[in-house]
């Protein structure tokens, strides 16, 4: 019963005795920060019961424990692990039946050689010996690119700052003058010495509109004034037009109204035009074509009353029937030349408006010299403003692009030191698991060997030399 329980008690409790490709849980001293693949944890394991029943059948078969360890040992080495680039030690069994390990070289992971400049590869051998040196190599390579291209952004990250602090000085300067300009404007005033010009008030635009639409319905009325004369003139009745529009005379309307309409258009332009020459000849006395311009202003406007005269005799035959008489002529005649008159005058008065609001929107609009020294002063101080604003986007991308490169190069160091720091933990857990499932073995071979009574088989038994013995003769004894 004793029996039975011990072996189900080995039995579930296993220890490490076979071979476990499946990844184990990495200590928090070498978990890896990184997202790529890593090799996974070999370990031995070995069922204790089949390690009890392993060494009981290799003592009843008398083999020497020094020749069942290592031939354990044999079988646990084909378990190493073979993806990863950790040195993986050299293991023996000595006399002693103790598990011995060489590592060739030295533990030193051979990516920690890019690392340390002054490391000896020489004591390497073998595969480790050439993925150390590529390694290296590799590593001065790539530190070698990304320190040329590290130079050039700090390069760039000078000129821009130098540029910056040329275009704060300049902005400072510009500032400055500013603040001086308004201060010395400020003192000329208080002190009554600058000149303070009045302002200005120009013409109104509702007063243009309203003379404008004067001069139209002056050349609308010596339009309807000429139409009834001429239409008189024709034998149409200008106080029943639609019985003549009806009766068939409409195309003789219409073409009398335009008629009409150019009379009035070009006695108004007649007029205006002898106004302003006469004007102009008064206001330029010694122009030697002075009495020319006179004559023909003189001429228009006599040209202008015979064409008044005349509609205004046919209007009065209109309005007296036939019988014209000199003051209804003369009454005809005030009314057709006064609204002509009077449109003239006003659209000359109109022009010299619309001149004198020109001239005071010029003025007003013309900056004085301080004001457009300070209008330069601003433009070059937004030019500077955007230049400066500028310059600090390229700083700041510039600082980003050198910042995101260090963090690149320092992820990749550490993603190489984890990857080796997850090596070596890999092999030295399987170093370990080799030790115990050994351990396990020769523990249950020394008891089998005892129970058994066979220490010859031991390993310790045979490390230790046999002694020198003296033989002595025994005397014998005398026969009474």
């Amino acid at each position: 019963m004793q029996f039975l329980r011990s072996i189900l008690t080995k039995a579930f409790h296993p220890a490490p005795v076979k071979s476990a490709d499946a990844p184990a849980e990495i200590p928090v001293a070498v978990r890896p920060i990184t997202g790529l693949q890593l090799a996974p944890a070999v370990t031995v394991r070995r069922l204790a019961l089949v390690a009890w029943l392993a060494s009981r059948r290799a003592v009843r078969a008398n083999i020497p424990e020094l020749a069942y360890l290592r031939t354990q040992h044999a079988l646990y080495r084909a378990t190493a692990p073979r993806d990863v680039s950790a040195p993986i030690p050299e293991t023996e069994i000595d006399g002693a039946g103790d598990l011995v390990v060489r590592f060739v070289g030295g533990e030193q992971h051979p990516s920690d050689a890019i690392f340390d400049s002054d490391a000896d590869l020489s004591g390497l051998h073998g595969p480790i010996a050439a993925e150390a040196a590529y390694q290296r190599n590799a590593s001065q390579a790539a530190a070698v690119a990304v320190a040329r291209k590290l130079e050039e952004k700090e390069s760039d990250s000078r000129t821009t700052e130098r540029q910056l602090r040329e275009r704060e000085d300049e902005l400072e300067e510009v500032q400055a003058s500013n603040a001086r300009a308004a201060q010395t404007r400020t003192d000329a005033l208080e002190r009554g010495d600058a000149k303070i010009d009045a302002p200005l008030a120009p013409p109104s635009l509702w007063d243009i509109v309203c003379f404008r639409t004067f001069e139209f319905a002056t050349v609308a009325g010596e339009s309807m004034n000429a139409f009834a004369a001429l239409a008189n003139a024709a034998g149409l009745d200008p106080s029943n037009l639609p019985t003549e529009w009806a009766s068939g005379a409409a195309p003789a309307i219409v073409g009398w109204a335009i008629a009409a309409m150019t009379i009035g258009a070009l006695l108004f332009v007649i007029a205006e035009w002898a106004f302003a020459r006469i004007a102009a000849s008064m206001q330029e006395p010694e122009d030697p074509t002075r009495a020319f311009r006179l004559t023909t202003a003189i001429a228009a406007l006599i040209f202008d009353a015979c064409v008044v005269a005349a509609i205004a005799y046919l209007r009065a035959q209109l309005g007296t029937a036939g019988h014209v008489s000199v003051a209804a002529w003369c009454v005809y005649f005030l009314m057709g030349a006064a609204p002509l008159i009077g449109g003239a005058l006003v659209h000359l008065h109109t022009n010299t408006l619309i001149e004198q609001r020109a001239e005071a929107l010029r003025i007003a609009d013309t900056p004085s010299a301080a004001d457009l020294a300070q209008q330069l002063r601003t433009a070059r101080e937004e030019t500077l403003i955007a230049e400066r604003d500028r310059l600090r986007a390229r700083r700041d991308e510039i600082v980003n692009a050198i910042q995101l490169l260090n963090a690149q190069m320092h992820g990749a160091e550490q993603a190489v030191r984890d990857i080796a720091r997850h090596e070596t933990a890999v092999v030295l857990k399987w170093l370990d698991s080799l030790r115990a499932a050994l351990a396990q073995d020769r523990k249950h071979f020394e008891h089998h060997a005892r129970a058994w009574n066979r220490t010859h088989l031991l390993a310790e038994t045979a490390a230790t030399a046999p002694q020198g013995a003296t033989l002595v003769a025994m005397r014998k004894r005398r026969a009474q």
